[in-house]
């Protein structure tokens, strides 16, 4: 066991390295189309995955990428995975990026603020395993695995609680770089059936699960996020905070010019932690992060965030935009709605109102060193 020196106030971190191998790869190219989007998009996006499945042959091939990004086309990534009270899942998705085909992740760094998530981590051959003393941000725990990783071309953010194909990361990659975005993030759809899932999966990602024909968005969520190291570190990286750090990031990206895509072919399954009460406290949480961010960096939607008065008409047209949205996108599932519509106005009863307290913050909990 060796010992990281970073910066004293975070205090020491110790970290660990598994004995590393490659992670196993799949000779057989991946043929399979895009789910949606133009056809020569597509075509393109299959000959680049077909290309990364043929072998592991080093992060420089010699071919061009896109016209944004003309250099060398890069098939490789390292995976940075934060870790706070994931022991039951985070196995899970440390060995979905350990079974990567086409050798797209390199390299797997997991960031952890307990002893159960960093003992299941190291549990895992060839992951390095980072361990914090104290308690770390989701932002912070991401910021520490980048500098861990060092001189890299991709990055690949993967929260503890998230399922991957292992095809998937050579699809972010394959996307990225026909493309020629800054960052692209899968779309997310519950890994769960539960009725706290079902809500969690309403309020928080329902807007992301499904294609969409303009994948261009200023923000995505980084629970699968696939972004280049130069444009994270240009960003200056996370915010020190959680949740919304992932908001703070792609105002960051798209400040400075850049642009940030969701996948056409990527779908990750994401895990909720169980409990009405946890539900709860995290869409206070959220609500109270939602409007701090957008008041403390002028991003979209300031306006709102510096009238607490405004908080109740945001919290009724979230309600009415998710009735809409099972209506119009999952109307077998209006019944379930029904029969949860308690709840769910608690929950975003509890949101306007961390929202509201958020428009009254004057500290900036946004800004960390990258």
């Amino acid at each position: 066991m060796r010992r990281d020196r970073f910066s004293r106030p975070d205090g020491y971190i110790r970290a660990s390295s598994g004995r590393r191998s490659d992670p196993q790869a799949d000779s057989s190219p991946h043929a399979g189309g895009s789910d949606q989007g133009d056809g020569d998009r597509a075509g393109d996006a299959n000959l680049a995955r077909r290309r990364l499945a043929q072998g592991e042959r080093g992060c420089d091939d010699g071919r061009r990428g896109s016209s944004r990004y003309s250099g060398r086309i890069v098939n490789g990534c390292t995976a940075i995975v934060p870790a706070y009270g994931s022991a039951a899942t985070i196995g899970r998705t440390l060995l979905d990026l350990r079974r990567a085909s086409g050798g797209a992740v390199r390299r797997i760094i997991a960031v952890c603020s307990d002893r159960a998530s960093a003992a299941a981590a190291r549990a895992v051959e060839g992951v390095e395993v980072i361990e914090s003393p104290a308690r770390l941000s989701g932002g912070r725990a991401r910021n520490i695995g980048r500098r861990t990783a060092g001189a890299v071309d991709l990055l690949l953010f993967v929260d503890a609680d998230c399922r991957l194909d292992c095809d998937a990361p050579a699809r972010l990659i394959a996307e990225l770089e026909i493309s020629g975005v800054d960052a692209v993030a899968a779309r997310l759809a519950s890994d769960g059936v539960d009725a706290v899932s079902w809500v969690r999966h309403l309020l928080e990602f329902k807007d992301y699960e499904l294609p969409v024909r303009r994948p261009l968005s200023w923000m995505t969520p980084s629970a699968v996020l696939l972004c280049r190291a130069e444009v994270f570190d240009r960003a200056g990286g996370f915010p020190d905070m959680w949740p919304g750090e992932d908001l703070v990031f792609c105002h960051r990206i798209a400040r400075r010019g850049g642009r940030v895509a969701l996948s056409a072919s990527v779908l990750a399954r994401h895990c909720h932690p169980p409990g009405w009460r946890t539900l709860l406290r995290h869409q206070w949480r959220l609500g109270k992060t939602s409007a701090a961010a957008r008041r403390l960096t002028g991003m979209k939607g300031e306006w709102f965030a510096s009238r607490p008065w405004f908080a109740p008409c945001l919290g009724t047209a979230r309600l009415v935009r998710s009735l809409l949205w099972v209506m119009r996108r999952r109307p077998a599932d209006i019944r379930r709605m029904t029969l949860l519509w308690a709840p769910l106005v608690a929950a975003l009863g509890l949101w306007t109102l961390g929202f509201a307290r958020g428009t009254l913050e004057r500290r900036a909990p946004v800004e960390s060193r990258p």
